[in-house]
């Protein structure tokens, strides 16, 4: 949806272009930390703190 309104706000091809390549450095910022983190996780031997790992989604939504 952000997106969307983004495009219609600004029109012209570089501005869309510079849109285009924010989202693909986004996604691929937040898809390198995931891998980095999950290859963290992989070595730890307690599975209990895994497990605590669903709380995190909690507490970003409750301080924003």
């Amino acid at each position: 949806m952000v997106l969307l309104i983004l495009f219609h706000r600004y029109r012209t091809p570089r501005q869309r272009l510079a849109i285009i390549c924010a989202d693909y450095a986004g996604t691929g910022i937040l898809v390198g930390l995931a891998l980095v983190a999950a290859l963290i996780l992989h070595r730890s031997p307690d599975q209990w703190l895994l497990g605590l790992l669903g709380l995190v989604p909690l507490a970003i939504g409750c301080t924003c």
